[in-house]
């Protein structure tokens, strides 16, 4: 084993199954052991099958939720703000001691990153995952800590598409905020299904053309205008149903 590999941390609230946790679940298979030294910060451990996942595949993922005593669990607002407080010392602690070169970043972690006090010449990079106008509104925090975090480590954005890297360049005063689109292996979608049979077992007419959507029943998910779309195929006349999973 190289013993001049790079550290990384990858750092993100906790892997539930949502698109930025499936990134980050992704990288941490793919990622080449023989020149990084990698490890997943996660801030909780919420028992899902990425985890078990990632565990399986040999994986080291540190859940600051372990650390954090049981007794202090509880929704007490003394117990929250107790935990609070660990979370951050753990995260520091734990990060500083694994001293790494490069730490990439998704979601809010910055306020945590801010806290841990790490040299200014370790590499941050920042991946973008929402729509980048919600800094305005809901999402002024993490707005805020990602400002304060680049005047110390010249934070590299990444977005994911040409239309968020102009926002992002835009927003934070930046030239250099590169694309990097989520990657899919496609070859997981590749085997064979029965179209007529499995469109029997759904109660779907095997002549009709379906239009699927994968993604929860949430406002930032846009279904409303999916459906409004929909409803102006089913007017011109198509055969066609819309499938929400």
């Amino acid at each position: 084993m190289n013993n001049n590999r790079k550290k990384v941390v990858h750092a993100i609230h906790g892997l539930n199954l949502g698109g930025a946790e499936t990134i980050v679940k992704d990288y941490s298979l793919l990622i080449n052991k023989r020149i990084f030294d990698y490890k997943l910060l996660c801030i909780s451990r919420l028992h899902s099958p990425y985890e078990a996942l990632l565990e399986n595949n040999g994986i080291e993922v540190i859940y600051i939720s372990d650390y954090i005593p049981s007794v202090l669990k509880h929704s007490f607002l003394f117990c929250r703000a107790f935990s609070a407080l660990l979370r951050f010392y753990y995260f520091r602690k734990l990060i500083r001691e694994f001293k790494p070169d490069i730490v990439h970043l998704h979601l809010g972690l910055a306020e945590y990153i801010r806290f841990s006090g790490l040299p200014n010449n370790v590499s941050v990079f920042f991946t973008q995952h929402n729509d980048v106008p919600r800094y305005k509104n809901e999402l002024r925090k993490v707005f805020n800590n990602l400002q304060k975090l680049d005047k110390k480590y010249n934070i590299k954005f990444i977005a994911l598409h040409p239309a968020m890297k102009d926002e992002l360049n835009n927003l934070f005063g930046k030239r250099d905020t590169i694309v990097l689109n989520n990657g899919i292996d496609v070859s997981k979608y590749q085997r064979q299904i029965d179209v007529e049979k499995k469109k029997k077992s759904l109660g779907i007419p095997v002549t009709r053309h379906v239009i699927g959507h994968v993604g929860r029943f949430n406002k930032i998910k846009n279904h409303s205008y999916l459906i409004s779309v929909f409803k102006e195929c089913v007017n011109l006349g198509l055969d066609v149903q819309l499938l929400l999973v």
